[in-house]
């Protein structure tokens, strides 16, 4: 499902973007100043061992853990094949690479050789072959775009992304120009560049990955006048309101319901039933479940169309709440039993139908032996649960809090406004997100006043006046 709207809160130490679809809260992005993500920056990096039982590079990238080079990664181009890393690399040896992954748990960034430029449109790959055509394309839309070969490099690839669908020729043609001008520029900056590690290309924002996602005429929202004009910036032509409700943006459109949603493992179906989501650092495990309600379970019929029901309905459900969540890696689904094979299949068909409209590639394997459908989806920075609580348990994360902390505060008129919070929320305000806080102090004519209160339990906080 494509995007229709999208609604920016610029709040102190934090850009969140959310995305809606006909209302409806599809995707939410975040950006904080005390971030470091990586993912899609371009660096020139350094090798500083070789594994061979790994059959892979590490590569310095300036970040707090190197980055992991495997040899598949190593090549350039399509039809080059690397049997061993030391075919391509050496210790020291300066190499142009691309954050293809996040750190996590621990493990440096994933990296690739094989560069992938994303505009507003399309993305250019370099090593790649030919034009991929999306699925948000309409057959005459890519009739009018098969132009784009005619520019487009023997040694580059090209695919569309959900923006493409509806937007003028003369609109992806200028984005192809600008990736290629792009590419010779990083090309440049990496054979100027003396001393590596070296980051040659930022990752592309929050407000970036939300116009790639959204139709080019799509309704957008700012409740800050300074994201208002980057969007404009960016997407010249497309109009941009700011918010002037009485009530927060995120409120009135009901986002930071969705969040706190979020954090819970349970999702209601519309008949009675519900999804369970357990995250776990090897997997997804989701199960659907009948439920209780006043007229029984899922209301009255025979077993097998009752399973059906609750089953159509957790397969919308799931594909929702996997690209809400951004639920990645490989994910296990335990739908309610199916006697026939015929009905298993017609599960396996709504659930890859549900899926063909999120922009983050997923496949579908089919059953398990022991009756369980596996698929996967790919990893895409950290999930929400990552992002908004403890991945150990639904404790809300200091950094999460105390962001959530100075939303509240900005909120409260008073001459003084006091944070009382536990230990590690007031060690982030005074740490990580000093400058947010600052900025907050700043709105508010430096009312805010932070206070640690022992009684509350680690990730929770109050706000109170006077």
């Amino acid at each position: 499902m494509r995007a229709d709207t999208i609604l920016i809160n610029a709040g102190p130490g934090e850009m969140r973007v959310a995305l809606l679809a006909k209302g409806t809260v599809i995707q939410v992005l975040f950006e904080r100043d005390a971030d470091d993500g990586v993912e899609g920056a371009v660096f020139a990096g350094r090798v500083t061992a070789i594994n061979r039982d790994l059959n892979a590079a590490f590569v310095d990238i300036d970040g707090a853990e190197p980055g992991f080079l495997a040899a598949g990664d190593a090549r350039r181009s399509g039809d080059q094949r690397i049997k061993s890393i030391t075919d391509v690399l050496g210790e020291g040896d300066k190499v142009l690479v691309q954050a293809d992954r996040e750190a996590m748990d621990g493990k440096g960034p994933r990296l690739t050789c094989r560069l992938a430029l994303t505009g507003r449109f399309v993305t250019l790959h370099l090593g790649g072959e030919g034009i991929k055509y999306s699925r948000f394309l309409s057959p005459a839309e890519r009739k009018e775009l098969e132009v784009l070969e005619e520019v487009l490099p023997g040694d580059c690839g090209l695919t569309f992304t959900p923006a493409a669908g509806g937007a003028e020729i003369a609109q992806v043609s200028a984005d192809l120009e600008n990736l290629l001008a792009l590419r010779d520029d990083v090309d440049a900056a990496f054979q100027d560049t003396v001393k590596a590690p070296e980051a040659l290309l930022a990752p592309p924002d929050a407000i970036e990955r939300a116009l790639m996602l959204a139709g080019p005429r799509s309704r957008v929202v700012a409740d800050d006048p300074a994201a208002a004009r980057l969007v404009e910036d960016l997407a010249p032509g497309l109009k941009v309101e700011v918010w002037s409700g009485r009530s927060p943006l995120f409120e009135e459109f009901g986002v930071e319901e969705t969040l706190d949603g979020v954090l819970s493992p349970v999702v209601s179906l519309p008949s009675g039933g519900r999804v369970i989501i357990a995250e776990t650092p090897a997997l997804t495990a989701i199960d659907v479940d009948t439920g209780q309600t006043k007229g029984g379970p899922l209301g009255s019929g025979s077993p097998q169309r009752l399973a059906a029901k609750a089953n159509r309905e957790a397969v919308t459900a799931i594909a929702r709440e996997l690209r809400l969540r951004n639920l990645a890696g490989q994910i296990v689904i335990d739908f309610l039993a199916m006697k026939g094979k015929k009905e298993r299949l017609e599960v396996l068909a709504q659930l890859r139908s549900a899926l063909a409209g999120d922009p983050v590639e997923c496949h579908v394997l089919g059953y398990t032996g022991l009756g369980l459908v596996e698929l996967t989806r790919r990893r895409r920075g950290p999930s929400l649960t990552r992002l908004l609580g403890r991945p150990a348990g639904l404790t809300p994360d200091p950094t999460a809090a105390a962001l959530a902390a100075l939303r509240r505060a900005l909120a409260v008129r008073g001459a003084v406004i006091r944070i009382a919070c536990a230990g590690d929320v007031a060690d982030a305000l005074a740490g990580p997100l000093k400058d947010a806080l600052e900025d907050a102090n700043t709105r508010t004519g430096g009312a805010i006043r932070v206070e640690r209160d022992a009684a509350l339990t680690p990730g929770r906080f109050e706000i109170r006046e006077g």
